[in-house]
């Protein structure tokens, strides 16, 4: 629903861009899109590549490792600067999640065993 401006995709297929419709740090903020069975799945980027001010116009090396962005963030030299950045821990799309499978009745732990996960409606997510 809000201005999606600047896109870029990553050599690894992800796409960047900033918007300002989904929920962010302030401003215009950057995002990423990751493509998956059901469509995208989009996360922000986070501070400190997201101030308060506008963030966009990303550019990452084919690495991904060390980029450019655009923003008009305080401390800069005029209205919107160019910044540098390196990545130090990527992007990940991935929630985790650490527990044990115990046997409701005799409360021990069963070893080896495939889970699966379902949302609320009943659907399989993993």
């Amino acid at each position: 629903e809000g201005d999606e401006m600047f896109p870029f995709i990553h050599q690894s297929g992800r796409l960047y861009f900033a918007s300002n419709g989904h929920v962010g740090v302030g401003g215009l903020d950057i995002f990423i899109a990751e493509k998956t069975a059901q469509g995208y799945q989009v996360k922000n980027m986070g501070y400190p590549v997201n101030t308060e001010k506008d963030d966009f116009g990303v550019y990452l090396d084919t690495e991904g490792k060390h980029g450019y962005l655009s923003s008009n963030r305080e401390g800069g030299k005029g209205d919107d600067d160019i910044y540098r950045f390196t990545v130090l821990k990527d992007v990940s799309f991935q929630k985790g999640l650490m527990g044990k499978l115990i046997n409701k009745n005799t409360k021990a732990v069963i070893s080896n065993s495939p889970v699966q996960f379902q949302d609320l409606k009943g659907g399989l997510v993993a």
